[in-house]
């Protein structure tokens, strides 16, 4: 299974910096043939599997998640981490506070905070 066009807009959207490892990680999208979804119910769970001979950002391990959606039919928001691990993409993961996940996800408006973006850029720099 590839990855849906949703998820490849949070993870451009998680790495939307000019530091750190960044440029290795996004070139590792493009590389993705493979992943295995689950939905929760409350969200989603996408383990990533760039194939072995893509460029790794060295060993960096990192948890990102400052990327936030909004979806109009719940008040409340969805929150979004991504994995790195080994300097690989590993797994994105959305959930709602909700308790259910939006069945239109279309209508999800992402948003990365500045803070959470701050915060971020530290983590991908190791």
């Amino acid at each position: 299974m590839k990855l849906s066009q949703f998820e490849k807009q949070v993870l451009l959207l998680f790495l939307d910096h000019d530091d750190g490892h960044v440029e290795i990680l996004r070139s590792q999208i493009d590389a993705i043939d493979a992943v295995h979804r689950k939905q929760t119910g409350v969200g989603f769970q996408t383990d990533i599997d760039p194939p072995p001979e893509v460029s790794t950002a060295s060993q960096l391990d990192a948890v990102l998640g400052g990327v936030t959606g909004r979806h109009p039919m719940d008040p409340d928001p969805l929150l979004f981490n991504l994995f790195i691990r080994s300097g690989r993409l590993t797994l994105l993961e959305g959930l709602a506070l909700s308790n259910r996940w939006p069945a239109n996800e279309d209508l999800i408006c992402l948003t990365y905070s500045e803070e959470g973006r701050e915060q971020d850029a530290g983590r991908l720099r190791g």
